[in-house]
């Protein structure tokens, strides 16, 4: 996926909705990605990732409970691989504030592609930075959660924790 990354900074952190990997690169965060299978297929699925990375641990604790109090959203370089598509539409998840929630409709106007729900769709699972880019804050225009690339009961948690605070 990535090209030319020497290093990977990675940790696996323990969080109130779960163990999650976060990874970094020196231009920011390229992957956040809850474990439930356990630590070692996240670290797999990041070397599938980055491929040639080395991928070195390092405490990145504090950046976790940062990223998931909202205090550091909006505030720390993101660096994922995607298509300049996917890029726009995470950029517009990222816009949406806490407790707030869109639908793929209303993301694909905000775009400035209102008849491209679906592809919004399919960019909002394809995001790699779960919480960080706020993907669990799309629902369907039909009512309910929809799905989640980890879990509906771990978006509905995230839902009603960002409602809480």
């Amino acid at each position: 996926m990535a090209q030319g990354t020497s290093v990977v900074e990675y940790d696996i952190c323990n969080t109130d909705f779960g163990d999650c990997l976060f990874a970094r690169t020196a231009a920011g965060f390229c992957r956040i990605d809850f474990s439930d299978a356990g630590p070692e297929v996240a670290v797999e699925r990041l070397r599938a990732d980055w491929p040639g990375a080395q991928l070195r641990r390092v405490c990145l604790s504090d950046s976790a409970r940062a990223i998931f109090s909202g205090s550091e959203q909006g505030q720390v370089n993101v660096a994922p691989a995607g298509t300049p598509f996917q890029h726009r539409v995470w950029r517009a998840l990222q816009r949406i504030p806490r407790g707030v929630t869109r639908t793929y409709g209303q993301v694909a106007a905000d775009i400035g592609q209102p008849r491209a729900a679906r592809a919004v769709g399919q960019a909002v699972g394809a995001n790699p930075l779960a919480v960080l880019v706020p993907c669990h804050r799309v629902l369907p225009v039909a009512g309910g959660t929809g799905g989640y690339r980890w879990g509906t009961e771990r978006k509905s948690a995230l839902l009603a924790a960002e409602r809480l605070r």
